[in-house]
């Protein structure tokens, strides 16, 4: 009889990228997937249950935790009670031989990780991205900081509450906000918690600073050196591993003859008559954009297309004008195609000489899922969001940061190797195979 797998992850986001992983790891094991319902809706559950069925996972359970966005009422904090009390009876949790989770902050995952799941189940805790922590305070961590000190005054790794601007909000503002406050750590993880499951599940002492866990799991595993870094030290240099995800990779880059563009951004995703109604800003990337590409052809006239994958969110006003305008910056010879909103980036890797964009986790994602392209993350079109530190944000990934500015690799990046340090990546599902195997 095969082992059995839960996996319990909050944003449906992640499950695309470790599709195949899962497929390989269903021929040994019985795989179950619960999803919180965060911005799926019916097409997109339909999208997520074909692209399971690819790696023959059959049971799908999606908890409804929010009612609307990221909101959530009395109604559904009801909804999602019922629907974990439910998911016993579909569910035989004493079964469970491994759980992989990404956090134990939401009151689903903590109900089934510390309530229904048993003892000697094995759990991993599973960080998707690099670290969120303001850029400022990694370093100080990156530099060995103690990470304790370094992170006492965050909320959920994202900000400094100490730097925070505090907002002077309308009455019913802050009526709302002790109402939401009320339902979450008194309605729900106290009083209904306690009907149902006869237990508190009360925030615990680092649960609002990391948005992850208080509690260490059994093993952390990442995917990028930085959330790697955090967690290593977090967990004081024991039981973290950084793996890699599976990658089919077997193309040449000599003969690659396209380039691709990712963008990203709030420049792309809201009206431009509300965030640069002269059209300043994308003026400015534009220009930025066209001079890199130009330099990619100079160095190498082979390449003869470009890409463009624009964020799902973008507009079609913005995207036409973008079009528009970067034809008229670029050689003439090149050809220009618009990737669908849809399209897959890591099924698309390995067409791309070179990608380059913003700072994003899509170029972590061409460059982990191809062994033969070039990435470029550039300086000029990541500064003013994240900062001068920006290349930390994907720091020791074989990503090139490149000064635009001054037309060269950034040199800032450059001082900051002595900090990084060579670690041994694990094929993620060897590593999973072994953890089950020592611990059965």
């Amino acid at each position: 009889m095969k082992k059995k797998i839960l996996i319990c992850f909050h944003n449906y986001y992640a499950i695309n990228q470790y599709i195949k992983d899962f497929e390989i790891l269903s021929k040994q094991y019985e795989i179950k997937l619960i999803l919180s319902n965060y911005l799926i809706d019916k097409k997109k559950e339909l999208s997520i249950r074909k692209d399971i069925s690819k790696a023959n996972i059959k049971e799908l359970f999606i908890i409804p935790f929010y009612e609307k966005k990221m909101t959530r009422s009395f109604f559904s904090i009801f909804k999602t009670q019922f629907f974990i009390k439910k998911l016993k009876d579909k569910i035989k949790f004493s079964e469970i031989n491994c759980c992989l989770a990404d956090n134990k902050f939401f009151i689903w995952n903590r109900i089934i990780i510390e309530h229904l799941l048993p003892k000697e189940c094995l759990k991993i805790g599973i960080t998707h991205e690099a670290t969120p922590l303001p850029l400022e305070l990694f370093e100080k961590i990156l530099k060995g900081e103690d990470v304790f000190d370094v992170t006492k005054n965050v909320h959920k790794l994202r900000s400094d509450t100490k730097k925070e601007i505090k907002k002077n909000h309308s009455l019913i503002k802050k009526i709302s906000n002790v109402l939401k406050r009320f339902m979450d750590t008194i309605l729900d993880r106290q009083i209904i918690s306690y009907i149902f499951y006869g237990k508190k599940f009360n925030y615990k002492k680092y649960d609002l600073k990391t948005g992850q866990e208080t509690d260490p799991f059994d093993y952390r595993i990442s995917f990028v050196y930085t959330s790697y870094f955090f967690w290593n030290k977090w967990y004081k240099n024991k039981n973290v591993f950084l793996c890699n995800l599976f990658s089919s990779c077997e193309c040449n880059n000599d003969h690659k003859k396209k380039i691709l563009f990712v963008s990203s951004g709030p420049l792309y995703v809201k009206p431009l008559k509300e965030i640069d109604p002269d059209h300043k800003m994308l003026d400015d990337q534009i220009l930025n954009i066209s001079n890199f590409i130009n330099k990619l052809i100079n160095e190498n006239p082979l390449l003869q297309k470009i890409d463009i994958k624009h964020h799902p969110r973008s507009t079609s006003e913005n995207i036409e004008l973008f079009e528009k305008k970067l034809k008229n910056k670029i050689n003439k010879h090149l050809q220009i195609k618009i990737l669908s909103k849809d399209e897959k980036l890591t099924n698309l890797s390995c067409e791309y000489k070179v990608a380059f964009g913003t700072l994003s986790s899509a170029l972590l994602d061409l460059k982990r899922n191809c062994n033969k392209i070039d990435v470029f993350c550039l300086k000029s079109l990541s500064v003013k969001r994240f900062g001068d530190l920006y290349f930390l944000k994907l720091f020791n990934e074989d990503i090139h940061f490149y000064d635009d500015f001054k037309n060269e690799l950034d040199k800032n990046n450059e001082t900051y190797q002595v900090h990084s340090q060579s670690v041994n990546k694990f094929n993620f599902c060897d590593l999973i195979n072994d953890l089950i195997s020592n611990k059965f």
